[in-house]
């Protein structure tokens, strides 16, 4: 079952078409990697079926509602949540008030209790920092803590924007390892990478982006290394 349709979307920033009429689905369970050269489009498209970046046309459907127009608080509460590239922890506060901050919108106190200790229990440093300045964890740590304040938000759908750049191998297996058994779980995952190599080992299709379209998608036999570069570099229509 298609958990999200994307239809003819089209996004511009002023004149400049940011998004050339992408159609897409992720099936529930299914991890989903996005690739392609700088200025391919892959982030706005995150950023536009989040609500950070406004749609001009076209149509986004999760969970067989339209969030076209819907606002980026709506499109979490139904459980859509991103983990944008950078992390983008909260400095001046503590990785416990970081988490707690994923489930701002939740009001049930017992499935917060739990997801906070599956969090810990996912990621044992930051159960051993939680009273620590979120700031002054290293890189691999704050990209722990940022998937775990996504994961507070009980979502059914994750989009991470290269979720282990620039950070240790260590952290990048967790992390590879945590995406795989939120699939397991039945959670869609769709997430951005440079690394031909990850995306090899995670994903269950891969969809490759050019020019601000999607110019071809791969799965199965097709998921090898040969096949990515020559589809992106010879931009093969899917």
């Amino acid at each position: 079952m298609a958990m999200l349709e994307i239809k003819d979307l089209h996004v511009h920033y002023g004149v400049i078409e940011a998004l050339k009429g992408i159609s897409l689905e992720v099936n529930e369970g299914e991890i989903v990697a996005l690739i392609g050269a700088n200025g391919a489009g892959k982030t706005t498209m995150m950023q536009s079926i989040s609500g950070i970046v406004k749609k001009t046309s076209g149509d986004v459907m999760f969970l067989n509602e339209s969030i076209m127009k819907a606002n980026p608080k709506h499109i979490v509460e139904m459980g859509l949540t991103q983990v944008p590239e950078g992390r983008r922890i909260f400095t001046g506060m503590s990785v416990y008030e970081n988490l707690m901050m994923g489930a701002f919108l939740r009001k049930d106190k017992d499935g917060i209790k739990r997801d906070y200790e599956k969090v810990c229990e996912q990621f044992p440093i930051l159960k051993e920092r939680m009273n620590q300045d979120a700031s002054t964890l290293s890189g691999g740590e704050q990209q722990m803590l940022a998937m775990g304040r996504a994961l507070m938000a009980k979502p059914k759908l994750l989009l991470l924007d290269e979720p282990t750049r620039g950070i240790d191998v260590g952290t990048k297996v967790e992390i590879q390892k945590l995406v795989l058994q939120l699939a397991a779980e039945g959670k869609s995952v769709t997430f951005i990478s440079s690394e031909i190599d990850e995306m090899l080992r995670v994903c269950s299709r891969l969809v490759v982006m050019r020019d601000r379209q999607v110019v071809g998608e791969l799965r199965g036999s097709d998921l090898n290394q040969s096949s990515i570069m020559k589809t992106i570099a010879g931009g093969e229509q899917a």
